[in-house]
């Protein structure tokens, strides 16, 4: 991933996959969170790039770099469990 996306490009790229919060701290850091949009009954899937981003892209960056991985981890288990 490009390093010089913009927050709405980063976003574009997630939303198909979870909802976003972006937070800005005290510090004037960044952070985010996303909730996936995989249902579970009595579940829900959440993912944090962690704190401490200099700028919102950086946050969202992590975060679409880790929703990438869940998704391609789910997409494994469920070829090995035989599913489609």
């Amino acid at each position: 991933m490009s390093h010089n996306m913009t927050t709405d490009d980063y976003l574009a790229k997630i939303a198909p996959y979870a909802r976003v919060m972006i937070h800005q701290h005290d510090d004037d850091t960044w952070s985010a969170t996303a909730t996936l949009r995989i249902r579970a009954e009595g579940g829900e899937f959440k993912i944090k790039s962690e704190f401490n981003h200099k700028c919102a892209p950086d946050a969202l960056r992590v975060l679409l770099s880790r929703i990438l991985n869940v998704v391609r981890q789910a997409s494994d288990l469920k070829r090995l469990s035989g599913g489609e």
